[in-house]
């Protein structure tokens, strides 16, 4: 910034940063997009004004007391001047800032983001500085329609500035508008896979691609999707695999049996023969997980056999448990009969879904609980489901509890562990439960 800018009114305050929400931000572009494609504007050639005749018009869009009303009228007057060069518009920008300076508007108002997606069409450097310094530009929605206006003049310095934010939300807001910005600069895929590959974070990467992604499904179909994909077939087998789940992430909630699909090919071309792509790793959690739990949510059959077949590992384990929980949510009485079933199963990939069934099973027939956790490998989760069934157990029947202990056919160290639990006491209406405990 050049310093012509200086705030000249108080304004409300905004919402912290960390409450912003990514999808809020993109969401209201929707609405930025749909202002500045309003009808309307003055006749006359927007490369005959003088600066004053700007911020005339702008300060009488301005001055309406009606949100909407004003949005739309200083939206109608930017996309007038869209129309004309990038040297009239850096000249008329410091007459803009000075007339949305006076104009009695708060911090966030929608405004502040339709100057900034247009200020960023001509000179998107100078836009992208006066969000990190301007108050009034500090709004997520701001910085979208200046990264998403500023991908598609420059698609790469683009996603380059977007990586530059140091708050988690706000960087993974910034990545999707420049890569949104970016799919409409770039015709071809393989240009478009050539700026993914700078995303340095592979999990942030498939985050940023998902916006872009679901238009294109959106509007092309699922078909179209895939082709696209293929044919953005980038030379480096990092983004090759992050392209694929961030499109099986993109298409799981139309048809959870097509995501599932897309991973399967390219897991057989991985095995094909190409050591680029058999050197990759497996599937990300984040894709296996999101896909585990839509679909199961429509077949759980179908979900938990797909994720048997699939590498074992702590990804393939977290997702087994996060479907099967969200399978109890929705369904308790189907999911319990179906881990009774497999609940002495020697099938290791079932082990979280036994625990999970374990400390259900637990609150009505501790012992029964306790068995089948202890079938199970030592590790934190099942440290933590038999400390609270043994605390409960306690509350209810201590001696009972006790004398399991006693009987358990456990080493003495793990003994002397399970009777330090302390006991969770029944809740009684009146009187706070006491002697819960750390980790019970």
């Amino acid at each position: 910034m050049d310093g012509q800018h200086e705030p000249r009114i108080q304004r409300t305050s905004s919402p912290g940063l960390a409450t912003l929400v990514v999808g809020g931000a993109l969401g209201a572009g929707l609405l930025i997009g749909w202002l500045l494609g309003a009808p309307g504007g003055p006749a006359t050639g927007s490369e005959s004004w003088a600066r004053s005749d700007v911020v005339d018009l702008a300060e009488k869009a301005l001055e309406q007391r009606d949100g909407l009303e004003r949005a739309a009228g200083f939206a109608r007057l930017l996309s007038t001047l869209a129309r004309g060069n990038d040297a009239m518009a850096r000249d008329v920008a410091p007459g803009l800032l000075a007339a949305l300076d006076r104009a009695p508007l708060a911090d966030g108002d929608p405004e502040f983001a339709l100057f900034g997606g247009w200020w960023a069409r001509s000179d998107p450097d100078a836009a992208h500085g006066w969000t990190r310094v301007a108050p009034e530009a500090g709004a997520t929605s701001v910085l979208v329609e200046v990264l998403q206006a500023w991908g598609e003049r420059a698609p790469s310095d683009a996603v380059r500035v977007a990586q530059q934010e140091t708050l988690a939300i706000r960087r993974t807001a910034a990545l999707q508008a420049a890569f949104l910005g970016a799919e409409r600069a770039l015709s071809d895929a393989r240009a478009w896979a050539e700026v993914a590959a700078t995303v340095s974070d592979r999990a942030e990467l498939r985050a940023a691609l998902l916006p872009m992604l679901v238009r294109r499904l959106d509007r092309d179909g699922v078909a179209s999707l895939l082709a696209w994909a293929e044919a953005a077939r980038s030379p480096d087998p990092a983004v090759r695999h992050d392209l694929v789940g961030a499109v099986a992430m993109a298409i799981v909630d139309r048809d959870p049996v097509a995501a599932v699909g897309v991973l399967a090919t390219h897991a057989a071309g991985r095995r094909s023969g190409d050591r680029d792509e058999a050197a990759e790793s497996g599937l990300p959690a984040d894709v296996v997980e999101r896909i585990a739990q839509v679909w199961v949510e429509r077949d759980p059959e179908a979900t938990f056999d797909w994720l048997s077949s699939l590498e074992a590992g702590a990804p393939r384990s977290a997702a087994v448990r996060l479907a099967y929980e969200r399978w109890l949510g929705r369904d308790r009485e189907a999911a319990l009969a179906w881990g009774a079933e497999r609940a002495e199963q020697p099938d290791r990939w079932l082990d979280p879904v036994r625990a999970a069934y374990a400390l259900l099973l637990g609150q009505d027939d501790p012992e029964a609980g306790l068995r089948l956790l202890f079938m199970l490998p030592i590790e934190r989760e099942r440290a933590l489901k038999v400390q609270g069934i043994l605390a409960n157990w306690k509350g209810h029947d201590p001696q009972a509890a006790a004398d399991w202990i006693e009987q358990a056919d456990l080493p003495e160290l793990r003994k002397q562990a399970l009777r330090a639990i302390p006991a969770r006491q029944p809740l009684v209406v009146g009187r706070p439960a006491t002697g819960s405990g750390e980790g019970s």
